[in-house]
């Protein structure tokens, strides 16, 4: 009886496999054409403003591992960071006390915003 269920579910894993024979995270098409465009549009989204425009905001991943929120600032005096401490960052500060205060740093080249993943 167990060999039979064995073989019933087996049947069912192959005709579901045959039905969806991707499965998990696949890497999306790219041709040169989408990285032109794509290198395009981030060149101009970190290009800075005129005197008139309000500034850009975008969030960047943060390189530890302490959960801070970081955002890269694009204005027209310049591309700054503002960096939100985590909760939890081992840095001995009171945030029941004095809160969470953003910090101004600069910004690495390297930080990009974060991906989405696509599952089958």
């Amino acid at each position: 009886m167990l060999e039979r269920a064995r073989a019933i579910a087996g049947g069912a894993d192959r005709a579901m496999r045959k039905e969806h024979p991707t499965r998990g995270i696949v890497a999306p098409v790219v041709t040169p054409q989408m990285k032109l465009e794509r290198g395009i549009a981030r060149a101009n989204e970190l290009a800075p403003n005129k005197w008139y425009e309000a500034p850009k905001t975008e969030a960047v991943v943060d390189p530890s591992h302490y959960d801070r929120r970081r955002y890269r600032v694009v204005g027209a005096a310049g591309t700054y960071c503002v960096t939100y401490e985590s909760h939890h960052a081992p840095d001995g500060l009171d945030t029941m006390r004095d809160g969470i205060k953003p910090k101004l740093t600069t910004c690495d080249v390297k930080w990009e915003p974060p991906t989405v993943q696509k599952w089958n």
